[in-house]
């Protein structure tokens, strides 16, 4: 018995023609003009393209302006509209321009090495490390506070207050300016009948630190003074018999404990040094 061959011969026509033809639920017609097959599901006029292994890309970089996959610009208004692949499914291009763009979302970048100077995109975690580190060499400017939790050994070459002052354990907080001797329950209390030092504001030197609850006592220096009345430039302090931890004027005294550096009441700048007595 001869075997009979059969030939399948789909329906075809130009590309105007398939477009315009609603064909049958699965129904197959060729595109001559495209050479390429359409099915159809017999809603949609033209029917559904196949795309042929050849037409799809499997690389990035395959995605160009002449695979039909992006016809803008990049940067252009129109860049981020939708297209459509082979298949007619909806493809949004979302990408940023090359010229000042403007990412969005949490963009990612390597980071660079701790001591990278170059022009590299330099993340957050790397800007972390670099404003932790104190340089060894060169010169450093300092804006605002920084803490340091190890100690610094080095040399200071100048201060922005003038008193030496260290801490000391006392027996109550006393306020800045208060005049203090040694005694009482601890190292110091405030002073009744001599004077040795007094609660510094703002030290430029504070010896000690490592002393917790001390509290910071200049020997030495420009240091402010509680003083009780008015006091002029250059007058004379000792210390007030009536008013414990506080200096009166008396400009007769042969052994001040400090000269006013300033005229003001309360609480004046003045230059000090003090006796062991």
């Amino acid at each position: 018995m001869a075997t009979k061959q059969y030939h399948l011969q789909l329906l075809r026509g130009d590309s105007p023609k398939v477009q315009a033809y609603l064909g049958r639920e699965g129904e197959l017609v060729f595109d001559k003009s495209q050479k390429n097959l359409w099915l159809h599901d017999g809603v949609k006029r033209g029917g559904i393209p196949i795309a042929m292994i050849s037409n799809i890309p499997t690389k990035v970089s395959q995605l160009e302006n002449d695979k039909g996959y992006a016809t803008t610009a990049p940067g252009s208004p129109s860049a981020d509209s939708a297209i459509k692949d082979q298949m007619g499914n909806t493809i949004h291009l979302y990408y940023a321009p090359v010229n000042s763009p403007n990412f969005t979302g949490k963009p990612t970048c390597p980071t660079p090495a701790a001591d990278d100077r170059s022009k590299q995109i330099a993340n957050t975690e790397w800007v972390a490390q670099a404003t932790c580190v104190v340089h060894t060499t060169g010169n450093e400017t300092i804006n605002g506070t920084k803490t340091f939790v190890n100690t610094i050994n080095g040399t200071a070459l100048r201060a922005n207050w003038a008193d030496l002052a260290e801490l000391y354990k006392s027996d109550k907080a006393y306020e800045p300016g208060t005049l203090v001797q040694f005694g009482g329950s601890e190292e110091i209390t405030v002073a009744t009948s001599t004077v040795n030092a007094v609660v510094s504001e703002k030290p430029a030197y504070l010896m000690n630190s490592g002393l917790e609850n001390g509290l910071p006592i200049a020997l030495v220096g420009r240091v402010k003074v509680r003083v009780n009345g008015a006091v002029k430039k250059f007058d004379r302090l000792v210390l007030d018999p009536q008013y414990p931890g506080v200096a009166m004027v008396d400009n007769n005294s042969t052994q001040p404990i400090a000269v006013a550096l300033e005229t003001g009441e309360h609480l004046v700048l003045c230059s000090t040094q003090f006796s062991l007595k």
